[in-house]
């Protein structure tokens, strides 16, 4: 950790001279710039001996500005590299990779970090720090919203290319699509598909579908729509389950949020659990602990939309359904506590 510079007035001089015998290894010297006449940083004449240097740094540093005719002053440079650049990651919960190297000469410790303002949703679980080679596993959460991204950075003391930040880019939500909550949807036609769950708004605000607009809801197993959605006089809302996405992508150019000064509804959790699914016969369907404190109202449909199933359930009931006697597909089970209305679908085979 010393700094050589200024030197001598005589040209050909050196900044450090070692002419001994002995075995020396000299980290983290700094060369900033040779000043004033010296020629070289580092001078060794006599064939004895042999000098490493270990990250140095400076303009003047390195081999090129060294006296070593014997070829017995090495210079280890560390070059940190991080690979890929970008890691581009679905929009589920999972856990991808980036590999840290030294490309450069010696040896480099490194540490890598996530900024707090991605720590929300990434997170290192995995070789946070190393030396010379290693890899960082980072895991994300669930996206239920727009595409995002965040970054992973990593620092190697004293190596070039340091510190160095790679990205995370994860895609806008397909399988767990949360509504943004205080938002007026004012338009023609506004189609959200989702490969598995939808849930409309998100928990801390309101939804508003205003006279005439339209709004379609497609998803593969559940739609849940929460207290305070509303969809106005005059405008069309149909939400249903299915696996074709929409023929009309959604359209965030006609979706803008606004202050409803709505009382943000509770926290939402599962109000029914429905089992076991998929199904040979029965179904079970048993509503959840202090979820709803009014009357349940179940239904269950088919998929041409004629009722098999409707019934009223109480608190800390649970009732089965005779499906045995049905044909084997699909059927829909409906639920509805007060103002909020769930989805969840059943597969009998």
């Amino acid at each position: 950790y010393c700094t050589f510079r200024f030197g001598s007035d005589v040209a050909g001089t050196a900044l450090l001279v070692i002419n001994n015998n002995q075995d020396l290894e000299i980290s983290f010297a700094s060369f900033p710039s040779a000043k004033r006449a010296a020629t070289y940083n580092v001078a060794k004449d006599i064939a004895q001996g042999h000098v490493t240097m270990y990250n140095a740094s400076g303009a003047f540093a390195g081999e090129v500005y060294d006296w070593d005719p014997s070829n017995l002053v090495d210079w280890e440079d560390p070059v940190l590299t991080v690979t890929p650049v970008i890691q581009y990651v679905p929009d589920t919960a999972n856990v991808t990779s980036f590999n840290v190297d030294n490309t450069g000469t010696g040896t480099m410790d490194w540490t890598a970090y996530v900024p707090a303002i991605y720590s929300s949703w990434l997170a290192i679980t995995g070789g946070s720090a190393g030396t010379n080679a290693g890899t960082i596993d980072v895991s994300h959460e669930i996206n239920t919203g727009a595409a995002r991204t965040g970054k992973v950075v990593v620092d190697g003391t004293g190596a070039l290319n340091s510190p160095d930040t790679v990205e995370v880019h994860q895609a806008q939500a397909e399988y767990y699509i949360v509504m943004q909550s205080d938002t007026l949807v004012s338009g023609d036609d506004t189609c959200v598909f989702g490969k598995r769950t939808i849930t409309v708004p998100e928990a801390g605000g309101s939804y508003l579908v205003s006279s005439g607009s339209n709004l379609t809801l497609k998803a593969g197993d559940s739609i849940k729509i929460s207290t305070h959605f509303q969809a106005k006089e005059g405008s069309y809302f149909h939400a249903y389950i299915s696996d074709v996405p929409c023929t009309v992508l959604r359209q965030a150019s006609i979706v803008d949020a606004v202050d409803t000064g709505i009382e943000s509804p509770p926290d939402e959790d599962l109000l029914f659990r429905v089992y076991p699914n998929p199904t040979n016969g029965n179904i079970t369907i048993e509503l959840v602990s202090g979820r709803c404190d009014k009357t349940l109202f179940v239904e269950v449909y088919n998929m041409l939309g004629e009722p098999v199933f409707d019934e009223e359930i109480f608190i800390n009931n649970k009732w089965e359904v005779k499906l045995t006697d049905f044909a084997p597909g699909i059927y829909f089970v409906k639920s509805i506590c007060g103002e909020e209305i769930y989805f969840e679908k059943v597969l009998k085979f």
